[in-house]
């Protein structure tokens, strides 16, 4: 069976970009027009924060955004080249949410995650160890999941994790299909 692929780089983390919408530059109507714009509220923000840190973002942390927010004021064409570039430079997440298989139901021994470095191109295959606790007695890369007996996210042991996110080039694919290489 062939493996699934599932990538995460820092061109496509989950980094929410909000733009708020102004008033159309139309020509003036004779009845009043309703106006396209929202606000931005508070809570939408944090909301947008919250999904950004997770997915490893961090647009304006002297701002204490997590989220790329680009609005009307200023020059948005900017704004939003900016927010992609602080993406791309973004560094690779720790913890993954576990994919989802195209069909049938996820076998938790068949997951791997696999590294490719930004600069060589290598890639390495992390082996997977039973829990947090296990991390300090391997000597290679590795993972492990959030809940042995529920899992819902890949979570990368912390040297692992350090080594990831000084590559602000590289890769991480989750592939499914493949027995799981174990520590």
């Amino acid at each position: 069976m062939a493996a699934t692929s599932f990538r995460s780089t820092p061109q496509t983390r989950a980094t929410a970009i909000l733009h708020n919408r102004t008033a159309s530059r139309a020509a003036p109507r004779t009845r009043p027009r309703p106006s396209s714009s929202r606000s931005t509220s508070s809570s939408n923000v944090t909301d947008l924060n919250t999904i950004a840190k997770s997915g490893g973002s961090n647009c304006d942390p002297a701002g204490g955004n997590h989220a790329c927010i680009v609005t009307t004021k200023g020059n948005v064409n900017q704004q939003f080249l900016t927010a992609l570039n602080n993406i791309r430079g973004s560094a690779l997440g720790c913890a993954y949410s576990i994919p989802t298989p195209n069909a049938g139901a996820l076998d938790f021994t068949k997951v791997n995650v696999q590294y490719t470095d930004g600069t060589t191109g290598a890639q390495e295959t992390l082996g997977q160890v039973a829990d947090q606790a296990h991390c300090a007695g391997v000597s290679g890369d590795a993972w492990y999941y959030d809940d042995a007996r529920n899992p819902t996210q890949i979570l990368l042991c912390a040297a692992t994790c350090s080594k990831l996110q000084a590559d602000t080039k590289g890769e991480v694919d989750v592939l499914l299909g493949c027995q799981t290489i174990v520590y």
